[in-house]
């Protein structure tokens, strides 16, 4: 029975093909879902704006909250989202407020 069951084992593994090293890349060919193969390149797409408003690099935006307490600015951020009700700029080095800082503010409290 042994022997029976050994036989058909190496009877299938010898129906099998011989293994054959495929290109790093071959993968990608067999995929019909991305249609482009190795020498192909994909279509350069344009730079899409942001969806929204952004926060200020290092600040905390949460709602309509935007935090920028204890940062060492010296001066106020810029891109604020639009619908800011509350800012906080305490305890940084902001010695001057300029006429355009919260123009876009129109909500700020």
């Amino acid at each position: 029975m042994k022997a029976t069951i050994i036989f058909l084992l190496l009877a299938q593994v010898s129906w099998a093909g011989p293994f054959q090293q495929r290109g790093l890349f071959d993968f990608m060919l067999e995929d019909e879902a991305s249609g482009i193969g190795p020498e192909e390149h994909a279509p350069e797409l344009p730079e899409l704006e942001p969806l929204g408003p952004v926060c200020p690099f290092r600040c905390q935006c949460h709602l309509r909250v935007v935090q920028c307490s204890d940062l060492g600015l010296d001066k106020v951020p810029k891109d604020l989202p639009p619908d800011t009700t509350l800012l906080d700029l305490q305890n940084n080095k902001i010695a001057e407020i300029k006429d355009g800082d919260f123009k876009n503010l129109k909500n700020l409290h």
